[in-house]
């Protein structure tokens, strides 16, 4: 039984209309090719949201793949965000939509490291920045869409 998280559904842009109708007429014809991704024992579905939708709708069978290299429920957003930032689907607008969000995640990941003590992911040479100070080091410029 796979299930939905609707805060994993909202993080991805819809479709159109005319792109989900394109979708169901493929799905229709040449049945669904690519798997559906889910995650842990829940089989919470990452990626395949429509095409899921469709298939119940119609009966059609479908595959999945089981990733089982996340840690936690950032990780399942920066990967669905990158996914979906590699696709051609989505419009100038959504694409900054998700890379800020990206950066939202990115951010509060390495403040959390830094209070915790931890290492952030580019802390400096001289090392961790000291949070109880509040002289942590301004996150490096993202000078490409690749960087984000």
């Amino acid at each position: 039984m796979i299930t939905i998280h609707p805060e994993l559904q909202s993080l991805i842009p819809p479709l159109t209309a005319e792109e989900y109708a394109q979708l169901e007429q493929n799905l229709l014809a040449d049945g669904c090719r690519d798997p559906l991704i889910v995650w842990r024992e829940e089989q919470t579905l990452l990626d395949g949201h429509n095409r899921y939708g469709i298939c119940e709708k119609h009966g059609l069978p479908f595959q999945t793949v089981q990733n089982t290299r996340f840690q936690s429920m950032e990780d399942v957003h920066l990967w669905m965000i990158d996914q979906h930032l590699g696709r051609r689907s989505i419009s100038d607008f959504q694409r900054g939509v998700l890379a800020l969000r990206k950066r939202e995640i990115v951010a509060a990941r390495r403040a959390g490291n830094a209070a915790s003590g931890g290492h952030a992911p580019q802390a400096p040479a001289d090392g961790p920045a000291d949070a109880s100070t509040g002289n942590t080091p301004p996150p490096e410029p993202l000078d490409s869409r690749e960087a984000l």
